[in-house]
């Protein structure tokens, strides 16, 4: 049984560590552009303004006045990039939290108490961090356009990956990882203490 509950406690902590990296995405740059942008998933740092950070509806209300297309294109990509990040990353907490209740209830030997009969949901949240990532990098474009536009002293056409990007990609392979481990494990699982198997002949993780 000490075998069983040391495959359940990786998989807590590798939820564990999938939860906070999640949420500390949500508040570190993304990726900065031309040294004066810092990008996050709903506000923008601009060092030529005074407020630190501007939600994108505002910062465009104040840059895209004279409708400056390219420029204003690359904010409205940004944004929406964030916005599909931030539901799917969300959704992916909720089934994540969901998946760490139960390992924590099999850990306590008390999943008698909270168990079903399909296993879906273990993939669930690999599945929904997954495209999180994906919709963020292809809708925002920061690997694929070439940004290179000249406004307001924005000359440089670099963009730098910064602390957000990295932890976005390390939560899914972490959420990887811990799908692969689960089925790998999954017959640890399953196994059951002699006092919960009179009241598990019927139930199945």
């Amino acid at each position: 049984m000490e075998k069983v509950k040391i495959s359940i406690l990786v998989k807590i902590v590798l939820d564990l560590a999938y939860i906070l990296i999640i949420l500390t995405s949500f508040f570190v740059t993304i990726f900065s552009y031309d040294e004066r942008l810092s990008i996050y998933l709903s506000k923008v740092s601009d060092t030529h303004l005074e407020e630190t950070k501007i939600l994108f509806p505002n910062y465009m209300n104040q840059m895209c006045i004279d409708n400056e297309a390219t420029f204003c294109d690359y904010l409205k990509y940004w944004q929406a990039a964030g916005i599909y990040y931030l539901v799917f990353s969300s959704l992916s907490l909720v089934f994540c939290m969901y998946v760490l209740l139960r390992c924590s209830l099999r850990y306590a030997d008390k999943d008698a108490l909270f168990s079903v009969k399909y296993d879906l949901d273990w993939y669930i949240y690999p599945t929904l961090g997954f495209f999180a990532v994906f919709l963020y990098i292809i809708i925002s474009g920061i690997f694929t356009t070439e940004f290179s536009y000249e406004y307001e002293g924005l000359t440089d056409e670099k963009v730098t990956i910064e602390a957000g990007l990295i932890l976005m990609i390390a939560a899914f392979l972490i959420s990887f990882i811990s799908a692969i481990y689960f089925l790998v494990e999954r017959k640890k699982f399953e196994q059951k203490s002699d006092l919960e198997k009179p009241f598990l002949k019927n139930y199945h993780i």
